[in-house]
Parts: structure tokens; sequence; C-alpha cells
């Protein structure tokens, strides 16, 4: 999180671990569920990694009318979106939200 976006690990209390995600492109990643305490934490986002930081609140994303999801055509992959504006958190960023919201939440997606 320092190299991307400045949080110092000092700053973070790390709550736990999901299990691994490995995306279509066969990067394997292990989310960290981690708690920053500060709302006004002074970002530093470094330009050649990210365009933009999103702030969601967790009921947005809780809110099933701002989650869409497809299988693929060409394969089992699961395709989850979330709306948040004018913006689309798609692809692994969106799975690993999914997951997270399934486990700590019970979310269910539209009928």
């Amino acid at each position: 999180t320092e190299e991307e976006v400045g949080i110092l690990a000092g700053d973070l209390s790390v709550l736990g671990s999901m299990d691994d995600f490995v995306s279509i492109t066969g990067y394997r990643v292990t989310p960290h569920v981690v708690y920053l305490a500060r709302e006004d934490y002074p970002f530093l986002p470094q330009p050649r990694e990210v365009a933009e930081i999103l702030l969601v609140p967790l009921g947005h994303l809780l809110d099933p009318s701002h989650h869409s999801a497809e299988t693929t055509p060409s394969g089992p992959f699961r395709i989850h979106r979330f709306q948040w504006g004018p913006y689309v958190i798609w692809g692994l960023t969106a799975a690993i939200l999914k997951r997270f919201l399934d486990l700590a939440f019970a979310f269910s997606e539209k009928p």
C-alpha cells in the first residue's frame, strides 16, 4: 500500500487474510483485510501505478442494486461489477470485493 498509494504500514491494522485469487492472466493475489482509522488520510498515489483513488462506502457496496454479474461465454468465469457514480469497479478488484462481502456480510446478488 505504501508503494502504490502512500499508506504507511504502521497506519493499518490487519484484520485478516482471504484465500488467494488467481486472475485470468495467471497472477496470484492474496487479499488482506485491513482497517485504516483516518478518514482524511493523506494518500499519495503513484501516477505510474494508480490513476485515481476511490473511497466507496461499505453501505454502497452492500446495496445489491449497485452490483451486477455475468458469466463469460468462453469459460466458467463470473465477471462482477460494482457501480460507483460514473465509475465501474470490475475484474479482479470486483471479484475480491464480492468474496469479502460474501464472507463478512452474507452479501447476495440481485435475483
